[in-house]
């Protein structure tokens, strides 16, 4: 919302015009004031920095501030006055420049005055801008807003703020359509420009311009100049017809045939995106190229335009700095901004002009031409900070335009290579109560660049290599936060693409010994991520360990963390079931019963964690069962998850400390699934009351003829009504009694009805090819159903059931279509193929598979860890069927 101004007559100017008296510490300001008229440069900076400590009072400025901002200005206006860069910043401070989003209260008040000011013409007398920088070759008007134009409340005239002005075309539709044109007025100035790179690389998908009335829409300095708009209505015409109305008719023809078409691009002299083109000799700012000497005499430049066409490069920052304070009061800003900044040769000005411009830019229209405009300056400018200022703020915007990647790539290595974003801006402790703003991003600050790092890594798209060979270059760098975005990054990589990455995991377990403490842990954090693909680093994150006689306190050893979650280098071996961890998981599983994912971990070693079975039944038997008859039937089988308690006091008896704090049922299943997993023989004895559920069966199931007490039950529930629970059962039936015709009764009223739904259906195939019972009817029905559902896992399913129960091939040659259209049912499709002997039907499927560089389970948001060990094991069984095959 741009805010209206109530009045734009400028206040009293003069220390002596206010009464300071009424104002509260009116007296003090008033002699701060005078101070800065004198000629002691330590009295003047006393001064100063007086004002900004009486300046504060919560996050608005006080009466004050208002009162003595004309002053200021006054002083700022004088170019006689020393140090006037560091006073306009003092100003721009005092109207909440850094506190853009503060629009009410004195706060208010003051930004109103300062765009007052801004906005009012001066004499050209006492303009501070040299006279190559006067204003505009006519006077000017912006076009009100629709949310201005129904107030009744002044806005500030344009014709003070020397900017172009903004012209309306009707379209066919009737609406309205603003266009601001400003770029073809400005002089070309390439003291600052960069070569230009021969090859650009946009980013994929992004749209270009068309044609010349696209690209002029959406580039700041791409619209037709003020003159032919003023001599043409319609104001659509291209470069050329432009040019062959403004020039002469040899530059018309010229530039006729010069300019590209579609669009009024960036010459070889580096234009602003979309200018036309412009004259070899300076011209004012905000005029036309190429106007003759009768042009009659230019009015001066508004207040703000000269201060940014000041001799002074601490002034024209100020001023670049003042924008951000005025930018919702004053429309059109953004013109004014990137006009200057071609004409700006001082590389710390532009990048202050950077930041300035995205904030004007977020008023109104002003979005898209200023993503344009960065992108232009992030490819174009010759100095790096500037470079990567424009390309950080580009990033942060939403649907950034097409840019040239490599350009990006090279920037963003260049500013880590010499140290740029290393350490958060400086703040004075005297101003920071002042500064909201600059303490929010103080607070907000992080060192390096990863969101452009991101940005520039995903242009790629799937195209591996030169992500691959971005993160390998930020590694090798000696710099520690090019190496912890790169392994930030690199985690997402290896769960989204395939590629040899050992390399980069090699390079990670290196990093674990770097002395930064980030560094270390995002090298931990990645490798954590990636699965299988770590165990080349398993003996390096087993040196991160201490020893295990140390004694375990949750927060201050790796082992445990505060939230009684495993640490990661722990997690990471465990996961990949090194035996070196298990002394340590069984001292947790005494000490810690309640450890987040330790019982998980634990039954992930089967029968070589065997040694942890006593420990384990005594907590079991420390938990009360629960008399609740749904007790865990919401639990998945596979994985549960325990409630992150927070540790208590030790009691002497573990027994007790089981029973007190963790006696639920979360934990108590936790328990019998890592005791069944490693010794299920011993795990009956703790099943005996528990009530016949999901959860249950196949606890049941998995302890097998150990559990044969609960064997009534279990036939009770094969046909109770309940699809889920009689498959269930029927595998219990088996596995505990091995009663194979009571689980086949079941299967075959599932495994092909039409009513049945398809994971109900394949799990009645997976028990049939469990059992191996050939029975003809049985056969025929399954060879009938692989060949008329189009459920593509219930084909699947059959076509292995075929095979294990009747050893017929024939479905499994039949299979290809569904590897293509369901890619989760990939990696089963592949061990039929291996089992089958089929290498050379398979031969076509697995070179494609092994030629795709994405991952056949990635998502736009990346796999977990277990995913990406799915897919590294299909891409074996491709190397084996491709191996057989040849």
């Amino acid at each position: 919302m741009i805010h209206p101004m109530t009045a734009t007559d400028l206040p009293r100017s003069g220390p002596h015009d206010v009464d300071w008296a009424k104002l509260d510490r009116g007296t003090v300001v008033r002699t701060l004031l005078t101070d800065l008229t004198t000629d002691d440069p330590a009295t003047r900076a006393a001064a100063r920095r007086a004002l900004c400590r009486n300046a504060p009072d919560g996050e608005d400025v006080r009466p004050w501030v208002t009162a003595a901002l004309p002053t200021l200005l006054a002083l700022v206006a004088d170019p006689a006055q020393p140090e006037r860069g560091p006073l306009l910043h003092l100003i721009a401070d005092l109207a909440g420049a850094d506190r853009t989003w503060q629009m009410s209260g004195e706060t208010l008040r003051a930004k109103r005055l300062l765009a007052a000011h801004a906005a009012q013409s001066i004499p050209t007398s006492s303009a501070a801008a040299p006279a190559t920088q006067a204003g505009p070759s006519a006077p000017t008007t912006l076009a009100a807003d629709a949310d201005r134009a129904a107030s009744s409340t002044a806005v500030i005239p344009a014709t003070q703020l020397a900017l172009p002005r903004q012209t309306e075309h009707v379209g066919s539709s009737g609406n309205v359509r603003r266009v601001r044109p400003s770029g073809a007025a400005l002089p070309s100035s390439d003291s600052h420009r960069r070569p230009r790179t021969n090859s650009a690389n946009p980013i994929p998908g992004a749209r270009q311009p068309e044609s010349a009335t696209a690209a002029e829409a959406v580039s700041p300095t791409g619209a037709p100049p003020a003159s032919a708009l003023a001599a043409t209505p319609e104001a659509t015409r291209g470069p050329a017809a432009r040019a062959a109305t403004e020039a002469t008719p040899e530059a018309a023809a010229r530039a006729a045939t010069q300019a590209p078409p579609g669009a009024a691009a960036r010459a070889t002299t580096q234009a602003p995106p979309g200018a036309a083109a412009r004259a070899t000799t300076k011209a004012p700012l905000g005029s036309a190229a190429g106007t003759s000497a009768e042009t009659p005499a230019e009015p001066a430049p508004g207040f703000l335009a000269a201060l940014m066409a000041d001799e002074d490069p601490l002034v024209r920052d100020a001023a670049a700095y003042l924008v951000r304070a005025v930018a919702r009061l004053l429309p059109g800003l953004i013109e004014l901004i990137w006009g200057r900044y071609v004409e700006e040769p001082d590389p710390a000005v532009r990048v202050t002009l950077v930041r300035s411009g995205v904030v004007a830019g977020a008023v109104g229209s002003g979005v898209e031409p200023t993503k344009v405009w960065l992108a232009w300056a992030a490819d174009s400018d010759a100095d790096l900070r500037v470079r990567i200022t424009a390309l950080t703020e580009l990033m942060a915007l939403l649907n950034p335009p097409p840019f040239d990647v490599e350009t990006a790539r090279e920037t963003v290595l260049a500013a880590y290579k010499a140290g740029l974003n290393r350490e958060p801006a400086p703040l004075d402790d005297a101003v920071a109560p002042l500064l909201a703003g600059r303490r929010m991003a103080a607070r907000q600050w992080t060192p390096g660049y990863p969101q452009v790092v991101s940005v520039v890594r995903t242009s790629y798209r799937n195209d591996v290599r030169p992500q691959l060979d971005l993160l390998t270059r930020m590694l090798e760098l000696d710099a520690a936060d090019a190496r912890q975005d790169a392994l930030h990054e690199a985690r997402a990589l290896v769960r989204r693409l395939r590629a040899p990455y050992r390399p980069l995991v090699v390079r990670a377990a290196e990093l674990l010994g770097d002395d930064d403490p980030q560094v270390r842990a995002a090298a931990l954090r990645m490798l954590h991520g990636v699965g299988e693909l770590a165990r080349p680093a398993a003996d390096d994150i087993w040196a991160t360990l201490p020893p295990t006689r140390q004694r375990i306190r949750p927060g201050q050893s790796p082992w445990v963390q505060a939230d009684l979650t495993l640490g990661p280098a722990v997690r990471t071996l465990a996961g990949l079931r090194d035996e070196r961890v298990l002394p340590m998981l069984e001292r947790l599983l005494d000490e810690l019963p309640g450890t987040v994912d330790l019982h998980r971990f634990i039954a992930g070693y089967g029968a070589r964690a065997r040694g942890l079975s006593r420990t384990l039944r005594r907590l079991l038997r420390a938990v009360e069962p629960s008399a609740s008859a749904q007790r865990l039937s919401f639990l998945h089988p596979e994985t549960v998850e325990l409630p992150r308690i927070a540790q208590r006091a030790r009691p002497s008896s573990i027994a007790q400390r089981a029973a007190g704090l963790f006696g639920d049922d979360a934990l108590r299943a936790a328990l019998l699934r890592a005791l069944i997993a490693v010794a299920p023989h011993e795990a009956a004895d703790h099943l005996t009351y528990d009530p016949i559920d999901l959860t249950t069966l196949d606890l049941l199931a998995r302890a097998g003829r150990s559990a044969a007490a609960r064997i009534p039950e279990i036939r009770l529930a094969l046909t109770c009504g309940d699809p889920a629970l009689e498959l269930a059962a029927a595998q219990a039936i088996w596995r505990v009694a091995g009663d194979a015709e009571a689980a086949a009764s079941v299967y075959d009223r599932y495994f092909d009805d039409p009513a049945t739904l398809p994971e109900h259906a394949v799990t009645a195939l997976d028990g049939l090819r469990d059992l191996r019972l050939r029975v003809k009817s049985r056969t025929r029905r399954l060879v009938s159903l692989a060949k008329t559902r189009r459920n593509g896992a219930v084909v699947v399913a059959a076509a292995d059931a075929l095979w294990w129960i009747a050893g017929n091939q024939d479905a499994a040659r039949t299979l290809g279509p569904v590897w293509e259209s369901l890619p989760r049912a990939r990696p089963r499709i592949a061990r039929i193929w291996t089992d089958t002997g089929d290498a050379r039907y398979a031969a076509r499927y697995v070179k494609a598979e092994l030629a795709t560089t994405l991952r056949h389970n990635a998502t736009l948001f990346g796999r977990p860890t277990t995913d990406i060990n799915e897919d590294e094991h299909l891409l074996a069984l491709c190397r084996d069927l491709l191996a057989k095959a040849s």
